[in-house]
């Protein structure tokens, strides 16, 4: 839902959240000094917008970073495979699938998934682990009544 903001240069989500957290917080203490005759709650709106940059980096970042990224799924990526959804937090990516045929894969295990795919994985992941731009990439795989799960981590690239 907020995946639009991540189109946009960052000072517009610092201007609105602040926006709002100044707003709201000014209606808060008008109305309680208001009621109560108390000076300081005028200065309330200075509160709201000092809490800005924690709200945004904290809270809406990653809420920002999870729509941009599920936008458009789930969706097929082959003739048997469906992406789900994906999730950040930290520095760790999750990716979920679903195999929507799972003929032929009802003994496969994790260790064999995850050979089978980890130059692929790490041809992209590699220089991402490296910088420390993230920490790992999990993927998790439902295969028709069990599951599945492997990380990418550095130590699997080098």
């Amino acid at each position: 839902m907020l995946g639009f903001l991540a189109d946009l240069p960052s000072w517009v989500t610092y201007a609105l959240v602040g926006g709002v957290l100044g707003a709201t917080f000014g209606a808060a203490g008008h109305l309680i000094g208001k009621a109560t005759g108390l000076k300081w709650t005028r200065y309330a709106a200075i509160v709201g917008i000092v809490l800005t940059k924690p709200v945004v980096e904290q809270v809406m970042a990653p809420i920002i970073v999870n729509d941009k990224l599920n936008a458009g799924l789930p969706k097929m990526i082959d003739d048997i495979t469906r992406m789900d959804r994906i999730e950040y937090q930290g520095k760790t990516f999750r990716y979920f699938y679903t195999i929507t045929s799972t003929t032929g894969l009802e003994d496969v295990k994790e260790e064999e998934l995850k050979k089978a795919s980890i130059s692929q994985m790490c041809d992209y992941w590699k220089p991402k682990l490296l910088s420390g731009e993230t920490d790992a990439a999990e993927y998790n795989y439902a295969l028709g009544a069990r599951s599945a799960s492997f990380s990418v981590v550095l130590s699997d690239c080098i």
